[in-house]
This record gives C-alpha cells, sequence and structure tokens, in this order.
C-alpha cells in the first residue's frame, strides 16, 4: 500500500493481506523477497460490542479528528 526509502538504504513497507502470518524463515531476496510464512488465526470475540464499548469506539474516533484537524491548523501557519 506504501512505501517508504529511509536515509540508511532501508526501505519500509505497508502491506495489506488476507490473514496475519509469522514468517518462518526467508527463501529468496531475488527478485523479490520471498519467506515461508505460518498462518496466525485470528482471535474469536467473546461476545458482540456493547453500549459501553461502542462509546468508547466513538470517543476515540472524535479525539482523532480533534487531534488531525489541530495538525492541519498547524501546517497552515
Amino acid at each position: 500500500m506504501r512505501m517508504l526509502k529511509l536515509p540508511d538504504g532501508r526501505i519500509r513497507l505497508l502491506v495489506q493481506g488476507l490473514s496475519r502470518v509469522k514468517i518462518d524463515s526467508f527463501l529468496a531476496e531475488s527478485p523479490s523477497l520471498r519467506a515461508k510464512v505460518t498462518r496466525i488465526p485470528e482471535p474469536e470475540t467473546a461476545q458482540p460490542p456493547n453500549e459501553e464499548t461502542e462509546a468508547l469506539v466513538r470517543s476515540v474516533k472524535e479525539a482523532l479528528e480533534k487531534t488531525v484537524s489541530l495538525g492541519k491548523q498547524n501546517l497552515a501557519e
């Protein structure tokens, strides 16, 4: 999804996949990076979100939106 070249020559990647995995070993680096992986099962939620959880999520979203808008104001100065 995104790639960032760092000053020391390393590259940082943001990827999106179908499931979480753990890298067991690297198989090849050229022409592309290949690895042997083990799938990590997603944790099961014990119960559906309740009113308290939904309120906390709303609160975090609102705080994040406020933080982002403050950052935009600082960039404009």
